[in-house]
């Protein structure tokens, strides 16, 4: 893989005697600066890549919302348990009184 800085691929390690040549990746970017799709289908392709752009964002998506679901349940338990042990000692403090 080669080191792609500000735009240009002269960068020191390239000149460095034990790299390697610059890869085709490079030359590619090189050449445009912006992404420009000519069609809706273009863009969710994404140039042969989409199945793994669009899934990984789908996986994401989920695991994050599993997360935030789960985190409400846990928080759920937590105040019912908290709620359950406030009502316990208030009835232990009205037994000791009485």
């Amino acid at each position: 893989m080669d080191v792609y800085d500000h735009g240009r691929t002269d960068t020191h390690t390239l000149r460095h005697p034990g790299t390697r040549a610059p890869c085709g990746l490079v030359k590619r970017i090189k050449g445009d600066k912006a992404m420009i799709w000519s069609s809706l289908a273009e863009f969710f392709a994404m140039g042969g890549y989409g199945t793994y752009v669009w899934g990984s964002l789908g996986v994401t998506i989920a695991v994050i919302y599993i997360e935030c679901f789960l985190l409400r349940q846990r928080r759920k338990g937590a105040l019912t348990q908290v709620k359950h042990e406030l009502s316990l000692d208030k009835r232990l403090l009205n037994e000791e009184s009485s």
